[in-house]
C-alpha cells in the first residue's frame, strides 16, 4: 500500500512541477492541472480496490467522473 501512495505523491509532484516548467512559473494555469491530479488519484484507488479495500472502487469511480467534470467547467 505504502508503494501506492508513495508512487501517487511522485506522480503528482512530477506533474506540478512540470506544469509550472511549461507555464513559465505563472500561477494563472494551475487549475489545467486538477483534471490530471484527479485521475492520477482515481488510478489509485482503482489499484486499492482491487488489492486491499473493494469499497476504494466507489473513490476511484468518484475522481474520474471529478476529472471529467472539472474538464467541462474549465472549457
Amino acid at each position: 500500500m505504502w508503494a501506492v501512495w508513495g508512487g501517487f505523491f511522485i506522480t503528482c509532484t512530477v506533474l506540478g512541477i512540470s506544469h509550472q516548467l511549461m507555464l513559465g512559473g505563472d500561477v494563472g494555469g494551475e487549475l489545467e492541472l486538477y483534471p490530471s491530479l484527479a485521475a492520477a488519484s482515481g488510478f489509485a484507488f482503482c489499484f486499492l480496490g482491487s488489492t486491499y479495500w473493494g469499497k476504494c472502487y466507489i473513490f476511484a469511480a468518484v475522481f474520474f467522473v471529478l476529472a471529467f467534470a472539472m474538464i467541462l467547467s474549465l472549457a
